[in-house]
């Protein structure tokens, strides 16, 4: 419980796996008869969902996630996760996230990344910069600059953009549901896999997903994609290390159209 209140966003969704889930979690987004998603094969309209985090059947936290166009043309996806209920009187703990990218040939190009997480008194930021051209990748974690050469054949993500990423690839039935990211200057590898269909209740609706969990993690993650909303997730799963049972759920959403 001590380690919990002080991260009481240790499941990272962070809350983060899609979908940050997200999932994209998140991720979003969804529902409704708007599509989230353009006509196109990879195409992503601008967003703004608020999720809830719950401990067990309790609700310890909120999400709100946002995707949108600066005025530059790129595109800018928005995590912000904090305590609610009973446990903000205990921390301010905060989570944000923000990645900046673009597409090139339907593939998504990450360019800068920014990661703040602690209390109103006390805050820890790192961020990373990425640059195809000098096929690098810089950034500064716990105040520490680091510089890591990119993977010439697989695309490297942030720690949000690859949960935009899986959608994508969930969508278009795309395999293998295999990403690579970097997190704390190194490069991770997560994988997933499809392991079936399910009616699923929100607060927001309910709806006809597709189920994918996490392969090769000690902690079990199962994410839903609302199928009707182009596979976008509207719920996470994870059970952690020391036992507690997590649930993010889609509260409500907006999506953007033309």
């Amino acid at each position: 419980m001590k380690r919990f209140l002080k991260n009481p966003f240790n499941i990272r969704l962070t809350c983060r796996y899609v979908i940050n889930g997200l999932i994209l979690v998140g991720i979003a987004l969804l529902a409704g008869p708007l599509p989230l998603l353009g006509a196109e094969e990879n195409v992503l309209a601008p967003f703004e969902a608020e999720y809830l985090l719950k401990r067990g059947s309790f609700t310890v936290g909120s999400m709100h996630r946002r995707l949108y166009k600066d005025d530059k043309g790129y595109y800018i996806f928005e995590s912000s996760a904090r305590p609610r209920g009973l446990l903000s009187l205990f921390t301010s703990h905060e989570i944000h996230e923000k990645s900046r990218w673009y597409f090139d040939q339907g593939k998504i190009i990450s360019q800068r990344y920014e990661y703040i997480s602690g209390s109103r008194k006390k805050r820890k930021a790192s961020t990373i910069e990425f640059h195809p051209d000098l096929s690098n990748a810089r950034g500064t974690y716990k105040g520490r600059p680091w510089v890591i050469t990119l993977p010439e054949k697989q695309p490297i993500y942030d720690r949000a953009n690859y949960q935009l990423a899986l959608v994508l690839d969930i969508r278009n039935k795309r395999e293998p549901l295999d990403y690579l990211f970097i997190k704390k200057g190194k490069i991770k590898n997560y994988r997933f896999k499809r392991t079936g269909h399910e009616n699923i209740n929100t607060p927001a609706g309910h709806f006809r997903t597709t189920r994918i969990e996490r392969v090769g993690d000690k902690r079990k993650t199962t994410i839903w994609l609302a199928r009707e909303l182009n596979y976008m997730p509207v719920k996470l799963e994870q059970d952690d290390e020391d036992g507690a049972h997590y649930t993010l759920l889609l509260k409500s959403f907006h999506v953007d159209t033309p």
